[in-house]
């Protein structure tokens, strides 16, 4: 909630919503995951979700988050690689437990963490042939 403190807005009290009308936000979210075929959501800086996942991929939808022990995995990814963005002040990028390629771009005014930006699950086609061709041997 927006407060004021000193004659200026006291930034560790200030939220995304605060700021900006998260319907919004989440029209952004969908059309622009939509058009880059990838999956995104937002954060708050507690790491609740302020926006629902837009266009998550089958594989994480049907295989990942289909069992307690994906869902845990997924969420130490998206922590790592969050608290790495946030401590960095810059987007990080890297590949979550089941190979897939996700990154986190901090949303920070003025030094101070107000939001995460989750995109990604992309899968590579070289990671395909090389990680993927042999779990039917598996």
């Amino acid at each position: 909630m927006i407060s004021i403190k000193n004659g200026q807005i006291d930034l560790a009290n200030l939220e995304v919503e605060d700021i900006i009308d998260i319907n919004m936000l989440q029209n952004f979210l969908d059309n622009f995951a939509l058009g880059m075929n990838c999956a995104a959501v937002s954060v708050n800086r507690k790491g609740e979700e302020i926006t629902r996942p837009s266009h998550y991929r089958a594989f994480c939808s049907n295989y990942i988050h289909t069992n307690h022990i994906g869902d845990q995995r997924c969420a130490q990814c998206h922590n790592q690689m969050g608290e790495e963005a946030v401590k960095s002040g810059k987007p990080f990028v890297g590949a979550c437990h089941a190979g897939l390629i996700d990154f986190a771009a901090p949303i920070i005014v003025k030094g101070e963490h107000l939001e995460l930006y989750w995109e990604g699950r992309f899968l590579m086609m070289s990671q395909v042939k090389t990680r993927y061709a042999r779990l039917p041997e598996r």
